[in-house]
């Protein structure tokens, strides 16, 4: 389970150079996985993304928004 969670966390694209926050850009991704039956009721995504630092606190805010 593990590398398909991370592997959804990869699929999801930041486009850096929008106007959105990457926040949203990252909220707006995971939700459409959601929505599209990718993230399976219950099914944990990794604790941290592959890369750390801004982004980590990043995704728990938006971990929090979909709670």
């Amino acid at each position: 389970m593990k590398t398909k969670a991370g592997a959804i966390l990869s699929s999801i694209r930041i486009d850096r150079r929008s106007d959105r926050k990457i926040s949203v850009q990252l909220y707006m991704g995971l939700r459409d996985i959601i929505l599209s039956g990718g993230l399976s009721a219950g099914e944990r995504l990794p604790a941290t993304p592959p890369d750390t630092g801004e982004r980590t606190r990043r995704v728990a805010d938006d971990r929090a928004r979909c709670g």
